[in-house]
This record gives C-alpha cells, structure tokens and sequence, in this order.
C-alpha cells in the first residue's frame, strides 16, 4: 500500500480509547501497532477496506474542516467516527463494517499479549486491574 495507515490507526486508537487523567490512550499502549500487525499478517485482506474507510474519513474531514482526519483534532474525528456509526453520514455498508472491524481490533490491541504489538507493558491489564467492579448481589 502506498500511504501509511500508521497515522489514521493511531488516531483511530485514540478516539477508541481517549488519554485521560488515569492514564494512556489506545495508541500509547500500542493498539495502533496491534492493528498495523494484523492488517500486515492474518487480516492483510482488510488492508485496502482500511485504507478506503482512511479516504472517506479524509474526504469528509476537508469537506467539513479542510484538512484530512489526522490533522482535525480530537472533537471532529469524534464527530464524524459517530455519524458513521449512527448512519447519519449517509455512509455505505463497507464503510460502516470496516470501521465497526477497526473499534473491534483496536479493543483487541488493548488487552491482548504483548508480544502481538498491543498491551504495551501490560497497560490494558493493568487498567482492568485498577477498576472497581460493582457488588455481586446475593
């Protein structure tokens, strides 16, 4: 592929999973690289459906904010990852899978072994060992 999704992946694990106060977002603890593994091994076919998604969220970033959907910051690519996923950016099937299929492999990017380029150093664990789950009822 000629352009590189490493940008668009990293900014797509953000938005999954934002940096906040209580610690690293998607693309810190490595899911970007997680999914950039996959689409290169076992989901190389999803490459150019990737790739496509990056071009319709470039197109719609320039029309509304004239630069691609690295470049619009944080609120816009949220505005528009959720006029995909709530058809009210009139999106076709493909588009609204393929971005459905790289939330799916940014989660798995968050939690999954480290040695598959996510989870770096454990942080996707260690954040589910911080959170507090609520009372069983009995």
């Amino acid at each position: 592929m000629e352009k590189s999704l490493r940008p668009f992946l990293e900014s797509i694990a953000d938005r999954v999973f934002p940096p906040d106060e209580l610690g690293p977002g998607g693309c810190d603890i490595g899911a970007a690289e997680y999914v950039r593994r996959r689409l290169a091994g076992p989901r190389s076919a999803d490459r150019l459906a990737v790739a496509a998604l990056q071009d319709h969220l470039d197109a719609s970033a320039r029309e509304h904010w004239g630069a691609p959907f690295c470049d619009v910051g944080a609120p816009h690519q949220e505005r528009l990852i959720e006029a995909i996923l709530a058809d009210d950016a009139q999106a076709d099937v493909e588009t609204v899978a393929t971005l459905r299929l790289l939330i799916d492999m940014t989660v798995e990017g968050l939690f999954a072994d480290p040695g598959h380029g996510g989870n770096r150093n454990e942080a996707g664990w260690r954040l589910l060992a911080g959170m507090a789950y609520p009372p069983r009822a009995r």
